[in-house]
């Protein structure tokens, strides 16, 4: 019997493997990494999905996609199609999307009417054969797009992923040592950016001020009801060792001269 190993997927949990007849896909899952993986034998192809959550086991579904058992319960999930915002991984301006469907899917959209426009398959399908776009494009955006392209493929995926994780870090035990705590659950902190729970109940409207008065930074303050209750600050993007150090040389200046909020 010959024996080798056809995906090195360097999971730290990797668990729950299931074939799938009807698309000729090996599932599986990095349960602690919060990740969906396949393989794909007869193209040679693999590939991943972000989870948003821990999961352990799928059955294929006769209507396409999986039934995923999660730590929260059962979910649904259809890997022929996915959209990607690219603004903030990909240090864009905002307004652009991307997305991706499988021939399955588009096989399955033919056969739905009233599908509308700004969603229908088909329709993209064909603009994209003849080379257009199904609206307006903008173009500057797309120009945008190009040049980050290229910059991702000089750096490398890899290197691109495990500066992210290296910043993130930074940032997280930088916020640990001043004594804020995560606003998410542990074990569900993103790694492009760190979200604090305003556990110092710092006044984070004069905090910013300051930051942005005396260094010419900003940073989010939280959005509607968590305004002033939580903090973010992120990693993504281009950020680098040298402008996380600036960032948290700044908050630290700013933090001591920015009063408790009160109220």
């Amino acid at each position: 019997m010959d024996v080798r190993c056809v995906v090195a997927a360097g999971d730290q949990l990797g668990e729950g493997p299931v074939w799938s007849p009807r698309e000729g896909r090996l599932y599986w899952f990095d349960i602690k990494g919060r990740r969906l993986a396949w393989y794909e034998p007869e193209m040679d192809a693999r590939g991943a999905f972000d989870l948003p959550l821990r999961a352990s086991a799928a059955a294929p579904r006769a209507q396409g996609g999986l039934l995923m058992a999660t730590e929260k319960g059962l979910m649904i999930v259809d890997p022929d199609a996915g959209t990607l915002e690219m603004k903030q991984a990909f240090a864009m301006p905002p307004g652009l999307s991307i997305f991706s469907v499988s021939k399955r899917a588009l096989a399955k959209a033919a056969t739905i009417t009233g599908r509308g426009y700004y969603f229908d398959f088909l329709e993209f399908q064909i603009n994209h054969e003849g080379g257009m776009t199904p609206s307006t494009p903008v173009i500057p955006l797309i120009y945008a797009l190009k040049s980050k392209l290229e910059d991702i493929t000089t750096e490398g995926l890899e290197n691109r992923y495990a500066r992210h994780a290296r910043l993130n870090k930074k940032v997280r035990d930088w916020g640990f040592a001043k004594g804020f705590k995560l606003f998410p659950e542990v074990g569900y902190g993103s790694v492009t950016l760190n979200c604090f729970a305003n556990t110092l109940n710092v006044d984070l409207i004069a905090l910013n001020t300051i930051l942005k008065t005396k260094h010419g930074l900003v940073i989010d303050g939280g959005y509607g009801k968590l305004k002033g209750k939580t903090f973010r600050i992120s990693n993504m993007g281009d950020e680098t060792d040298e402008t996380i150090a600036a960032l948290l040389k700044a908050l630290d200046a700013s933090l001591a001269e920015t009063p408790k909020a009160t109220g």
